[in-house]
């Protein structure tokens, strides 16, 4: 008789290839009834990988208790990436995992440190987004030193001892804000950037791009110096307005920080002129609203659910992976939006 194949299971389970090949080698995500078929078919046609399968099936669901510190819960991205962080943990078919989310309102370094601290003991693994700080790094050592792996989320760090990174190549995301602006743009003049603060790694890389790429491609334009909202809507706001009071030649603006919320609220109260481009990050209810007002051209976004499944996989192999086998490093595609791609 003919070798029983994978193809042969897939057939009598009636799913696909890549289901069996979860199932297998417990890969997420695979409904615990399509495991369970998948097991009662290799046993019906005699699969050789039948013990694999029904050790898989079978064996009780490890259970791991990640938390993830985001920033303050009033910002929709934070809110959308941690809804999609529970998602993603839930969808794990070969563990049970606890997300526990932390929406931290002081963004001061010392009050992340504070927040990171008091998880020693109590977390399996943790990710974080905070801005770049001896107090955050001194904060990741004790959590390593108590055998709890850190990774940074969304934007990076310089802390020796965190164990991975997932995110975004963000000076790509610069440069590609600084392609949208500069051909946008009908006139060429003063462009403005609101940014959150430079201590976030991620936000200094995005700045460095989008120069970059107008002091290759467009030098006609003058980038002015980045006004800092630290992440508030009201500072987001008073930043824009001072732009467009200042700068009545201003011909664009890239919002590479938080508090874009308060941008949008600027450009509503002080239309700027036909032909003004914005480019902001993040997809969010406000931003769809912009998009559609016309108020912003260009959304770069997180994809959030990728984002969320990257964050809760790397986590949970930093969890499994000896320290000494390296830093874990996620680097993800953005979405480009705009009004006509909504």
């Amino acid at each position: 008789m003919p070798r029983v194949t994978v193809a042969d299971v897939a057939e009598a389970a009636g799913v696909g290839l890549s289901t069996v090949d979860r199932v297998m080698n417990g890969r997420r995500p695979v409904k615990p009834e399509t495991a369970r078929r998948v097991l009662d078919a290799a046993e019906r046609i005699g699969f050789y990988g039948t013990a694999a399968i029904r050790e898989r099936v079978v064996a009780r669901p490890e259970h791991l208790s990640l938390d993830f510190v985001l920033l303050r819960r009033g910002t929709p991205f934070y809110r959308k990436v941690g809804e999609a962080l529970v998602d993603a943990a839930g969808a794990r078919g070969d563990m049970r995992i606890r997300a526990n989310l932390h929406f931290p309102e002081e963004l001061t370094p010392r009050a992340i440190a504070a927040e990171l601290r008091a998880l020693v003991g109590h977390s399996d693994g943790v990710a974080v987004v905070a801005s770049d700080h001896p107090l955050v790094s001194d904060a990741i050592a004790e959590l390593a030193a108590a055998g709890t792996p850190v990774i940074a989320l969304v934007t990076d760090l310089t802390a020796p001892l965190r164990r991975g990174y997932v995110g975004h190549d963000y000076w790509r995301i610069g440069r590609t804000a600084g392609w949208m602006v500069g051909r946008l743009a009908r006139t060429q003049g003063k462009v403005g950037l609101v940014i959150g603060s430079h201590r976030y790694l991620s936000q200094e890389a995005m700045e460095i791009g989008f120069r970059s790429y107008f002091r290759e491609r467009c030098p006609g334009f003058e980038i002015l110096e980045p006004i800092a909202s630290l992440e508030d809507p009201g500072l987001g706001c008073e930043a824009t307005l001072e732009l467009l009071a200042r700068h009545p030649d201003l011909r664009g603006l890239y919002v590479a920080g938080g508090g874009v919320e308060g941008v949008f609220d600027a450009l509503r109260d002080s239309r700027p002129p036909e032909g003004f481009v914005t480019v902001c990050m993040a997809l969010t209810e406000g931003s769809a609203a912009a998009l559609q007002e016309d108020l912003v051209q260009v959304v770069l976004s997180h994809p959030y659910r990728a984002l969320a499944e990257a964050a809760v996989d790397t986590l949970v192999a930093a969890v499994a992976r000896p320290a000494d086998q390296g830093l874990l490093q996620v680097l993800l595609p953005f979405d480009v939006v705009t009004a006509e791609n909504l």
